[in-house]
């Protein structure tokens, strides 16, 4: 089992530090993956930090009313085997969806391919005209570039 470390975030672009309020959670508590953890309090927001880790909280390093510097340690989750089988194993409710896979093809193996759709219209404003045309750099810089991004009917330039 490892034990993964919860470090202060930093709550905001000059927050340098946080109170932590209140804890949600009490060490020897299981928690699950952004399940709130503490409750913190700086200069400019409140708020709940949810945990990054599914497991057991197995230390508390802050308590209720101390002020931590952004990047300190706050708690500790073991997490490991038995946080990662529980996650990989299909929920209950799951159980029963049935999978979204393509039909099998038809005995033989030889299925056409499908039909590929036909290309979007392009705006011709009644001419008959293509103006649509796409360019590799704006505004255009070589002769070629020129060519491929003008637009017939309108003056060069």
């Amino acid at each position: 089992m490892a034990v993964s470390q919860i470090k202060m975030p930093q709550l905001g672009e000059s927050v340098t530090e946080g109170t932590v309020d209140k804890w949600l959670k009490h060490e020897g508590d299981f928690v699950k993956r952004d399940e709130p953890l503490v409750e913190v309090v700086t200069d400019k927001v409140n708020a709940e930090i949810p945990s990054p880790f599914e497991g057991k909280l197995v230390k508390i390093a802050v308590s209720e009313g101390e002020t931590v510097r952004v990047g300190a340690v706050i708690a500790q989750i073991e997490t490991g085997a038995a946080a990662a089988g529980a996650a990989t194993q299909p929920k209950p409710k799951e159980a029963g969806v049935a999978q979204t896979e393509a039909p099998p093809g038809p005995a033989g193996g030889n299925a056409p391919a499908p039909a590929a759709a036909p290309p979007a219209e392009v705006a011709t404003a009644g001419t008959g005209k293509d103006f649509h045309r796409p360019c590799a750099s704006w505004p255009p810089s070589t002769a070629s570039t020129q060519a491929r991004c003008a637009v017939p009917g309108w003056p060069a330039g």
